[in-house]
């Protein structure tokens, strides 16, 4: 696994451009027709410019494997906060379904409002980087920091009421007892 993690950061993710291609080389020209992604240009949309659902995938692979440096590189990567607007030319705040590759337009933002990216982006952030996950009513906390960062607080809200997390590098997280709501 390790081996075609390491191969899809170095052949796929450019750190210039910010953007994890899908594949490459895109499909161009010959007799090969892979569906509907040739019709695409080469570098746009799924033909070789960043699928966003997929750049999460590989940064939750890197999480999960134990590479918390890469995996958060690559989800602070695919933030739309940071990119030049005059390039990226999608809304500042939406995580875009796809960014192009195609040098043309290496960059750009795409299909921002139309995309299940951004439910990825938060599950893997929550479950895979801060390692939160809730189930069968039980809350589990098993962080993989990147060294950048110290730890973080958290305040996880739940039927039970809120529960308060401190995750700290190389210590335990300590989770506090959820105080009980009160809703009028």
């Amino acid at each position: 696994m390790q081996t075609a993690l390491d191969s899809a950061y170095e052949r796929l993710y450019d750190p210039q451009t910010r953007v994890v291609k899908l594949f490459d080389p895109p499909f161009s020209s010959g007799d090969v027709s892979p569906g509907y992604i040739k019709g695409y240009s080469p570098g746009f949309r799924e033909n070789g410019g960043q699928y966003t659902h997929g750049a999460v995938w590989l940064a939750m692979g890197f999480l999960i494997s134990g590479d918390a440096e890469r995996g958060y590189e690559l989800l602070h990567a695919i933030l739309p906060g940071g990119r030049d607007a005059d390039v990226y030319r999608a809304e500042p705040y939406v995580l875009a379904a796809d960014v192009y590759s195609n040098p043309k337009h290496s960059g750009r933002g795409g299909w921002t409002w139309y995309t299940g990216a951004a439910g990825w982006f938060l599950r893997v952030t929550l479950e895979e980087l801060l390692g939160i996950t809730m189930k069968n009513g039980e809350l589990t906390v098993a962080p993989r920091l990147p060294e950048s960062w110290g730890g973080y607080t958290a305040r996880i809200r739940t039927p039970r009421g809120v529960y308060e997390i401190e995750a700290q590098r190389g210590k335990p997280p300590t989770v506090r007892a959820p105080k009980i709501l009160i809703e009028n």
